[in-house]
């Protein structure tokens, strides 16, 4: 309780000299916060708005405030967005995708939001068959247009706009990271199994299935760095 705090002060204007590459992996943390509260086991109605509301103003903004920092309407969006995310989590949780971030930060010291970037595609792929609807939805304040589409033509695009969107912002591929050895999936897919956040991850997740996720992310080539 003593670490939850009563007040949040959002001041932009603290944040204009952050750099592009901070400023893209903290929005993406703030967008996984965002998704895997939407999409949580234990998700509920608060949980649901907050969720959408960040997701809606962080695809809007994330790209806004990346390109030009002095965009102090981006800034203050994405202030707005991050506060909202973390409210929605602390409602519902999280899920796969910190299960395998923080077990790779702690390996190799990668930075928490680029470690989530990487694997939220891949992770959001997996788990749509276990809620189409809602990684639908996801999709669509992404920017997917479900016109024509089965919901789960529209979930699935949500994969692709979520690797364009990191892309977009110079968020580097899994391979591209320093010291990244495949030798050390398994011992990475072990932590992620015994993570907290894999049990109110939206489908459920074996070790085996961590494994798999660590290796299909280190061969996809989604992003290049700008």
């Amino acid at each position: 309780i003593r670490l939850a705090p009563k007040l949040a002060i959002l001041d932009p204007e603290l944040t204009l000299t952050l750099p592009k590459s901070i400023t893209a992996a903290t929005g993406m943390d703030a967008l996984t916060h965002a998704i895997e509260a939407y999409t949580s086991n234990i998700a509920e109605p608060i949980s649901d708005a907050l969720s959408l509301y960040s997701i809606e103003l962080i695809a809007k903004y994330l790209p806004l405030a990346v390109e030009n920092g002095n965009d102090l309407e981006g800034r203050k969006n994405m202030l707005v967005a991050s506060l909202i995310a973390g409210m929605a989590f602390n409602h519902a949780d999280l899920g796969a995708v910190h299960a395998m971030a923080e077990p790779l930060g702690g390996l190799y010291d990668t930075p928490h939001g680029v470690a989530n970037s990487i694997f939220l595609p891949h992770v959001f792929e997996f788990n749509i068959p276990s809620n189409p609807e809602k990684h639908a939805i996801v999709a669509e304040k992404l920017g997917a247009n479900k016109e024509g589409k089965t919901i789960e033509e529209t979930a699935y695009e949500g994969v692709v706009l979520l690797k364009e969107l990191a892309r977009k912002i110079g968020i580097p591929d899994f391979r591209d990271l320093n010291n990244v050895n495949p030798e050390d999936f398994p011992f990475l897919a072990e932590g992620a199994a015994v993570h907290l956040c894999t049990q109110t991850n939206s489908r459920k997740v074996t070790r085996e299935d961590y494994l798999a996720l660590f290796q299909k992310t280190y061969e996809a080539k989604n992003t290049t760095l700008i």
